[in-house]
């Protein structure tokens, strides 16, 4: 997931020639996951599928840890359907966690809010520090 999310914040930040700033590669990652949860929205890919990938859980992960992010991008480009598929993964998402873990959607929330802080962390320290060369 992280080379994914690097190459594709890098592209998008050169395609349209944007400093490679935090926001950019947020945004960047988001619209990535967003095309992945479009798969499953169009059954290119089923359920398992999403789910059996380390892809599908970011994709579930990022869209919640964002909602505030997304609705103020929604409410800049008046567009109400902006990252509307990645909200329908992360609904789907939910509803199989809570089956599965037997608890109750606000347990789930107040789950990964908890773990919230370590996985932005990691994906920081992935994402937007940077790698030090390799050594011959």
């Amino acid at each position: 997931m992280s080379f994914f999310a690097i190459s594709t914040a890098c592209w998008f930040c050169c395609r349209r020639r944007f400093a490679c700033t935090k926001i950019m590669k947020a945004v960047a990652v988001l619209e990535f996951l967003e095309d992945f949860a479009r798969f499953r929205s169009d059954k290119m890919l089923t359920d398992e599928a999403v789910w059996d990938t380390v892809v599908g859980w970011h994709a579930a992960l990022y869209y919640f840890y964002n909602r505030d992010n997304i609705q103020r991008l929604r409410a800049k480009w008046e567009d109400d359907f902006f990252f509307r598929n990645l909200a329908e993964l992360w609904q789907a998402y939910m509803k199989q966690e809570v089956e599965q873990r037997r608890i109750t959607p606000h347990e789930l929330e107040r789950k990964l809010l908890k773990s919230k802080p370590a996985f932005m962390k990691a994906e920081r320290e992935l994402l937007w520090e940077q790698v030090p060369p390799k050594s011959s």
